[in-house]
């Protein structure tokens, strides 16, 4: 908005100088003077937002902020060291004044209490809307509401139980991919990078599931669903954040190769997604497939609140949280599993002593089939997962800016102000989840009546899948898919990682990647 006024402002301003002023525009012409007017007031506007205001005008002086440098990405060690009532004041890229909320009664009244005070930032619905529309994920207010009630019931905890054959089946394939690409190599030479695999996985999955379509023959689709995450280059980055520091939707239409290849990506599938709706609609009021067949397009169909643009909005929005975070997820388990050996010998023994061989356990029509029941009584399973979740949450820090002024944990807070909540520092804080809280630890959702909280008091201490009417919708969906594919990746191989030594490395981004998509050295065990 402040943009939008500047540009106003010097087109004005521009008018005024070159009809009655000529002698001070430049050159007595419009086309000459706006651009340095308005480049003029972009450089006073962001000397005041990086200078000015967080050193002379900001109302919150007074909150704590980190030792030595305020710059930086939150941690869970400035929980630690950082004194605070429930909110801690940093400095963001460019010196942009960010607020971190840690207690629960801060993160209650942001997530919770106040939920609808708070909005995505500008900055991050760019970023992710530029791909994916408006979706349930950055809908906001009413509509909002309507999306996310609509569609409640592809995500209730009954439908996504009879979701787990479709789960199991992908895993199981996935491992088989893995063993025939493996089988040709030499034992030492038998190295992969899970990334490959994990990410065909579980797009096959959220479009078998989401869609009610097999994904696995659409190559064209996986190719161009990699080309939109392209990860941006130094060069790009820099651009990217010196445009969002005033006008984050500008950058993507820039003449740059990394916009021109996300653009033509998303389109690309968002015409592969308006097709499978127009099926999806035609099947279901030909009666080619039973109206209850609920998966997610199916279920938004059938309530007749979306138009096509927002059923694809809807698809596109699902293919990318409901298959890039699992991905992440899985890759991050793959490596533990391969960091401790320990871990990964206690699952495989758990895996294979309650669940059959998948090669046994097929119907008539040579599928594998698991149920929920099942998966629930393997307590080692479901503790990895949520230890999982808790340690590597694939979004480690999520924005939301104040729409209005309001209060989080009794501090005023001004319109505009920008809340970042950080699920992995809150999730290895250790006020919430003891000393250990650095370390991974299954064992402790093991303990009697921690199953469902891992020992922490508060809800607000698991934050990977946020909590009150933001949440993740998708949150069973997400469990149960990670825990069919950590079990049989766990069941199928041994695992090490190529290089043992080598640090762990991430690629930012919206979502924190390992940046090598994590290679290891496989063995295909027999017996299961």
């Amino acid at each position: 908005m402040a943009t939008l006024l500047g540009l106003g402002l010097s087109v004005a301003l521009t008018f005024l100088l070159v009809s009655y002023f000529p002698k001070y525009s430049i050159s007595g012409s419009f086309a000459w003077t706006l651009p340095v007017l308005f480049t003029a007031y972009l450089a006073l506007r962001a000397v005041y937002l990086v200078i000015l205001y967080p050193i002379f005008f900001t109302p919150y002086k007074h909150l704590p902020v980190p030792p030595a440098s305020s710059q930086g990405t939150p941690s869970a060690k400035w929980t630690r060291e950082v004194p605070n009532d429930g909110i801690i004041r940093y400095y963001f890229m460019l010196n942009r004044e960010r607020l971190l909320v840690t207690s629960t009664k801060a993160l209650a009244d942001v997530l919770v209490n106040r939920a609808y005070d708070f909005a995505k930032t500008r900055a991050l619905v760019a970023s992710i809307g530029w791909v994916t529309g408006t979706g349930v994920i950055l809908a906001e207010g009413d509509v909002h509401r309507v999306q996310r009630k609509n569609l409640n019931p592809a995500f209730s905890f009954r439908h996504i139980k009879e979701l787990y054959p479709i789960f199991w089946q992908k895993s199981v394939e996935m491992a088989e991919r893995i063993a025939e690409d493996i089988a040709p190599l030499p034992t030492d030479e038998k190295i992969i990078s899970f990334a490959d695999y994990t990410g065909r996985a579980t797009l096959e999955i959220i479009g078998l599931a989401g869609m009610g379509y097999d994904l696995e023959s659409v190559n064209e689709l996986r190719e161009e669903y990699r080309k939109m995450f392209t990860t941006p280059g130094p060069f790009t980055r820099i651009i990217r954040n010196f445009v969002f520091l005033t006008w984050p939707e500008l950058f993507f239409y820039l003449p740059l190769p990394y916009v021109r290849t996300i653009t033509a990506a998303s389109q690309k599938i968002r015409e592969i997604s308006r097709l499978l709706v127009q099926r999806k609609r035609y099947e279901l009021s030909s009666k080619k497939i039973d109206d209850s067949s609920g998966d997610i397009i199916s279920v938004a169909l059938e309530s007749g609140n979306f138009t096509e643009e927002g059923l694809v909005d809807q698809i596109m929005t699902f293919l990318a949280a409901g298959h890039e975070t699992t991905s992440i997820a899985l890759q991050y388990g793959t490596r533990i599993l391969c960091t401790h050996p320990e871990v990964q010998s206690r699952l495989r023994e758990e895996v294979r002593a309650k669940i059959p061989s998948p090669g046994q356990n097929k119907d008539a029509n040579g599928l594998r089939h698991i149920s929920s029941t099942l998966l629930d009584t393997l307590p080692y399973l479901n503790a990895f997962c949520n230890e999982l979740f808790r340690f590597y949450p694939p979004v480690t820090i999520t924005t939301r800016q104040a729409i209005r002024d309001t209060v989080i944990a009794g501090q005023p807070i001004k319109k505009g102000t920008n809340i970042v909540i950080a699920p992995r520092a809150t999730n290895r804080n250790p006020e919430f989840w003891g000393e250990d809280a650095d370390v991974f630890n299954p064992d402790r959702w093991l303990a009697p009546g921690c199953a469902n909280t891992g020992g922490a008091e508060s809800n607000y201490a698991f934050l990977t899948f946020i909590h009150g009417p933001r949440s993740c919708i998708g949150n069973t969906f997400a469990k149960g898919e990670l825990m069919c594919l950590v079990a049989v990746l766990a069941g199928r191989f041994e695992m090490e990682l190529e290089d043992p030594d080598k640090e762990l490395e991430i690629t930012p981004g919206i979502t924190n990647r390992p940046a090598d998509g994590v290679r290891a050295r496989l063995k295909v065990l027999e017996g299961w």
